[in-house]
């Protein structure tokens, strides 16, 4: 077992164990990150959030749309750099927000989880979807348009026949988009992916420590999730 854990296990309790309102998704997210940068300074990336979030809400257009500011929004983060290389999907770094604003390039979650930090400090609504194998973002449409979706790791709109693609590439599989592959997702379901990736490369190097650690933290947040929460058999 990593030295410290069980306080860890608390402090990550005393974050999340509360109701959605009451916790912040990028403090959280660092929290998840900290036994691996003991020194980590949580304050520090937050303000990072905010200064990325001042620089991008200067930008925006203050007369658009809210799915146009989404839209907006999301191009600018991909200016600044924010992508998703190939090696991140079996690195646990990719998985930690710190070393995402460092790098600028993470798993698609983590991408997402700083989108929608930035667009939250703007004003932009903008929440998480639990796509199956790859983690989307989705805006608030105009009045009587199909839900507007994008790609957190390119920030491109994507049409019906892009999710067809990406379910094929993700996951390997064919199927029907349904209803609940494109619904918004809370907080809680957001960390729970997130664990569950880090549980996954985790188990696939054979790191147990951590791999427990993972499951601990998974544990805490089963109480918190809703009923019928969407499977993490394919992740990021």
């Amino acid at each position: 077992m990593i030295p410290g854990n069980d306080l860890r296990l608390l402090l990550f309790a005393h974050v999340v164990c509360r109701p959605e309102a009451e916790f912040d998704l990028g403090q959280a997210a660092l929290v998840i990150a900290e036994p691996e940068y003991p020194d980590l300074d949580i304050a520090y990336y937050l303000g990072r959030l905010d200064e990325l979030a001042a620089r991008i809400g200067s930008q925006l257009s203050g007369s658009a749309s809210p799915g146009d500011r989404a839209a907006q929004l999301m191009e600018l983060l991909c200016d600044e750099g924010f992508s998703c290389a190939r090696g991140d999907y079996d690195d646990p770094q990719a998985s930690f927000l710190n070393y995402v604003l460092d790098e600028k390039h993470g798993l698609p979650i983590l991408l997402a989880i700083v989108s929608i930090e930035v667009a939250r400090r703007c004003g932009v609504p903008l929440w998480g979807v639990s796509f199956p194998g790859h983690f989307l973002l989705r805006g608030e449409s105009d009045r009587g348009q199909q839900p507007l979706l994008f790609d957190p790791t390119t920030g491109e709109t994507l049409e019906h026949t892009d999710l067809h693609a990406l379910m094929q590439r993700a996951t390997g599989k064919q199927r029907p988009i349904h209803q609940s592959d494109i619904e918004p997702v809370g907080k809680h379901t957001i960390l729970a992916r997130m664990l569950g990736n880090l549980r996954n490369i985790y188990l696939r190097h054979g790191d147990v420590d951590r791999l427990q650690l993972a499951a601990e933290r998974l544990r805490l947040l089963d109480t918190q999730l809703p009923s019928g929460r969407p499977s993490t058999s394919h992740l990021h």
